[in-house]
């Protein structure tokens, strides 16, 4: 009886023992804590709506016989009677003008350049520089959503590439490829019609060459009133259909953007605030605006933005999905699920070393499933960037030894 207590015993005091070292090696080899490295970033309190955008405008109607071909980009200044169009008997004088007008610049370009020997004294490392840049600039316009400024940029590159082989001696003169464009210049001339009218702005402002029917559904000047059942209505407008129109003008130096919002989000401005507006389906980018008014009815609340800016982009919007960039923030960003409220203050928890700390978080803004803790580096008491913040642990306390 004895024996067989005693291979008892031993079976379990071998079992403890293998327990315990097998214990020790996954503590040794596998830590229960993990870390999340704490960092700082901005962060935008967005609303999210539907915007219309309201413009003193005047339709140019005076749209003659013949081909109309704009002289100006959308959103460009204009004064009162200048020219915004010119008019061809047919679409292939107006191309072939544009062609001849091409032809005369490329002339230009390659006169200005010069000779060999006149190109003898640049320096062609600063010139390699150069075309380096230009070529970074035309990649990253081809990158951008906009393409208006790719045209000017491959004629700067090849204007460089044209330098650089008269610097290096590759060839003497651009005498031949001047001789080939004047040729293609007057036989082209020779096989194109003349301008046969023009198109002039009846009032200044900012020329725009499409009208969308939607041209003073409501009247600008009284845009501070808009109601939120006025906003709705434009939101849903049918477009009026307008004949003989080649354009329109965009008077007075002001726009206004109205839309409608949620009253959970009205205390998140305050008129007088300036801040930004992105449309959601345009290239625009950041539209600086004014909060000028909010208006509540029955409908519900109803907010003006005054802007004084215009862009090509911008000239050709009238109704879109927009975020309004209510605010931002600068902190560290910290998960709900690693937040903890201790002795009534709300905190996190991290790893210092071998030891769990408490810090504090100043909260500055909060957001589903994070809130922004304000940066104080001179209060160590606070959460600071790089802190190790623990995303798990049960039952952790200031001052836990942990391995």
């Amino acid at each position: 009886m004895n024996s067989i207590l005693k291979r008892i015993l031993t079976v379990l005091i071998s079992l403890l023992l293998i327990c315990y070292v097998a214990y020790q090696g996954y503590s040794a080899l596998y830590n229960p804590i993990r870390t999340m490295r704490a960092d700082s970033g901005t962060f935008e309190d967005d609303i999210n709506t539907d915007g219309f955008v309201l413009h003193n405008e005047t339709v140019i109607t005076q749209k003659p016989s013949g081909v109309v071909d704009y002289l100006l980009q959308d959103g460009s200044s204009i004064a009162k009677d200048g020219e915004v169009a010119a008019v061809y008997k047919t679409a292939q004088d107006a191309s072939n003008q544009h062609k001849i007008q091409q032809l005369s610049y490329q002339i230009q370009q390659y006169q200005q350049i010069g000779s060999s020997d006149e190109a003898a004294s640049i320096d062609v490392d600063v010139l390699d520089s150069e075309i380096e840049k230009s070529f970074l600039q035309l990649s990253e316009d081809s990158d951008g959503s906009s393409a208006q400024n790719i045209e000017s940029d491959r004629s700067d590159l090849v204007t460089l590439l044209d330098k650089k082989q008269l610097a290096t001696g590759e060839i003497k003169d651009f005498s031949t490829q001047i001789a080939n464009l004047q040729k293609q210049e007057s036989q082209l001339s020779n096989n194109t019609g003349g301008q046969i009218g023009t198109v002039t702005a009846p009032v200044a402002g900012y020329f725009v060459s499409q009208v969308d029917g939607l041209e003073n559904m409501y009247n600008a000047q009284n845009a501070l009133s808009i109601t939120a059942d006025d906003v709705k209505k434009l939101l849903s407008a049918a477009p009026v259909s307008h004949q003989n129109v080649v354009g329109k003008v965009i008077t007075g130096f002001d726009s206004y953007i109205v839309c409608n919002i949620d009253a959970n989000d009205t205390y998140k401005l305050q008129v007088g605030n300036t801040l930004a507006i992105r449309f959601l389906l345009s290239s625009v980018g950041d539209v600086p605006v004014t909060v000028a008014a909010i208006n509540q009815d029955s409908s519900g609340y109803a907010v003006v933005f005054k802007c004084d800016y215009m862009s090509s982009p911008f000239s050709v919007i009238r109704r879109q999905k927009i975020e309004i960039v209510a605010d931002t923030y600068t902190g560290i960003k910290v998960p709900d699920s690693d937040v903890y409220i201790v002795n009534g203050s709300k905190g996190v928890y991290i790893r210092n070393g071998s030891i769990v700390q408490f810090k504090k978080i100043e909260q500055i803004y909060s957001a589903s499933g994070y809130v922004v803790s304000a940066i104080d580096p001179s209060n160590q008491g606070n959460l600071q960037i790089y802190d190790e913040v623990i995303e798990n642990g049960d039952d952790l306390y200031d001052g836990e030894v942990i391995k």
